[in-house]
């Protein structure tokens, strides 16, 4: 199971840049990984040209992503893991967080990083 979030700037104004971004959720985030995805990995658009029902499948599960893209990752020995992703086009308006397991144990760390430069996490109304 997993928890989508976004972080933003409570304005909705740009992040800053790539390497700030990275900086930020670094800080907060001690240890997390970053990595440039440059190019669509091969075999994506033919699941997107497949039989209908996967198509289907794609269209309402998945989600867009635009290259080139950076994803981080953290995992913290408290049990959970947290998936950040966000474009590779400056300035960056807000992060795409993913996490999983023990989601509770990454509060502390969100508030670290909105004590810090302001940011918040927001969860979609349920």
């Amino acid at each position: 199971m997993s928890l989508s979030a976004v972080i933003q700037r409570p304005d909705k104004g740009p992040l800053g840049s790539i390497d700030e971004v990275r900086r930020e959720l670094s800080r907060a985030f001690p240890g997390a990984q970053f990595m440039l995805i440059e190019r669509e990995p091969p075999g994506v658009a033919q699941v997107r040209s497949s039989p209908s029902l996967l198509r289907l499948w794609v269209a309402l599960f998945g989600r867009r992503v635009r290259y080139p893209y950076y994803s981080g990752l953290y995992e913290d020995k408290s049990g959970f893991h947290v998936q950040f992703y966000f474009e590779a086009e400056a300035p960056i308006h807000e992060v795409r967080v993913t996490l999983y397991g023990q989601t509770t144990g990454a509060k502390r760390f969100f508030q670290q990083l909105s004590d810090a430069v302001g940011w918040q996490v927001k969860y979609p109304p349920f």
